[in-house]
């Protein structure tokens, strides 16, 4: 097909044809129309499971037609509340779940340089553009972080193509897009002492620890959004924060309960702790009635497995008070005789496979306490 237009050779005529540049080149003398796609290929990563999603690409689209691999409804809006939906609109976000192992999806479609999108008042699931931009600042209507979900809750800084994130906010709009991300300096959470809470289906939460400042931190942009739908793990300290801050002075205490929605036994409960200037840091096992049983100690890095049954309560505890244990040990029972109940103590000052178990006076096992892989602990 020859055209009278453009740039071409001698005549000015210009070919335009679809071609395989290695069968059928036309030969010399010969140019190819070269004419601006409006389509645009997004790829984004998924996780095995639960996904916050979006739509990159101009126009409401079904969520089978940009997330084929999804199951099928499992998609949720939210609008104070969950509700299923089929539809994903451009600049909103949505929870879905996956069956399959974590892959890679492309999305075809017209290129969404950027929208906007309305907030209401308190946290919102927005959605993305065709290219990574910015996470909103906090300030004017954005009052906390902009979390991300990776398997657990995350704060983020860039919001990436495809992904759904959750923000809060005073209502009003943003504005997402058109420009690109800049490289920006997000505070390091890596820095600051952690606690990872994982259930039996992999689904965990990290939650954080630092030192609080002279002047007091702000603990409300750490506020964590709204867990996943009925049924799924989430964990978060009870002030639905995902950091805690202690005090400065290191002979303070503080205690920050930990809260739990469908947890899925056994749990591994494993710390990384970080410049712990002089202070202990613990973990407790309660049982409903929130009466301690075990007492983790927690330094570097460790964990311990809390199976099915044990106590559900958990506690991360900060003071000077928190030794730890020297040696293994057993201590005395109290009272002693005693009916129905005792306490006694076993101290582990390292992380190792630690039975506890009772025997009458026949020498039949009649309960077991402690079964399993335990860091330093009193228990």
């Amino acid at each position: 097909k020859y055209l009278k237009t453009g740039y071409g050779y001698g005549d000015l005529n210009f070919l335009t044809i679809h071609l395989n540049a290695l069968n059928n080149w036309p030969g010399p003398d010969s140019a190819i129309r070269m004419t601006p796609g409006t389509a645009k290929v997004i790829t984004t990563n998924l996780n095995a499971r639960w996904n916050l999603i979006s739509n990159p690409v101009a126009g409401n689209q079904p969520v089978a037609t940009i997330f084929p691999g999804r199951v099928a409804n499992t998609t949720y809006q939210y609008s104070g509340t969950y509700t299923q939906t089929n539809t994903l609109v451009p600049g909103k976000g949505y929870w879905t779940k996956f069956s399959a192992s974590p892959t890679v999806q492309m999305i075809t479609g017209t290129p969404q340089i950027n929208t906007t999108t309305t907030l209401a008042a308190g946290w919102n699931l927005i959605g993305s553009v065709d290219h990574d931009i910015p996470a909103p600042s906090i300030g004017g209507n954005i009052t906390g972080n902009t979390y991300g979900y990776n398997g657990s809750y995350v704060v983020v800084s860039t919001i990436k193509p495809g992904k759904g994130y959750w923000i809060k906010s005073s209502g009003g709009s943003l504005n997402l897009g058109p420009v690109a991300a800049p490289k920006t300096a997000p505070e390091n959470f890596e820095n600051y002492s952690s606690v990872t809470i994982t259930d039996k289906n992999g689904s965990k939460q990290t939650l954080y620890l630092k030192e609080n400042t002279k002047d007091g931190l702000n603990l409300d942009v750490y506020d964590m959004p709204p867990a996943l739908p009925a049924g799924n793990f989430d964990a978060r300290f009870s002030s639905n924060r995902i950091l805690e801050a202690y005090p400065q002075d290191a002979n303070e205490s503080a205690k920050y309960p930990v809260a739990m929605q469908s947890p899925e036994y056994p749990l591994t409960v494993s710390w990384d702790i970080k410049n712990a200037s002089g202070r202990g840091f613990g973990l407790e096992v309660s049982d409903i009635n929130g009466k301690v049983s075990t007492m983790h100690t927690m330094t570097g890095k460790g964990k311990f497995t809390l199976s099915k049954g044990s106590a559900q309560l958990l506690s991360v505890a900060v003071g000077a008070g928190l030794a730890i244990p020297k040696e293994f040990a057993l201590g005395q029972n109290y009272p002693n005789p005693f009916n129905p109940t005792t306490r006694f103590s076993v101290e582990v000052p390292k992380t190792a496979v630690v039975d506890v178990s009772v025997f009458d006076i026949l020498g039949r096992k009649v309960a077991t306490v402690v079964s399993g892989e335990i860091g330093r602990a009193h228990v």
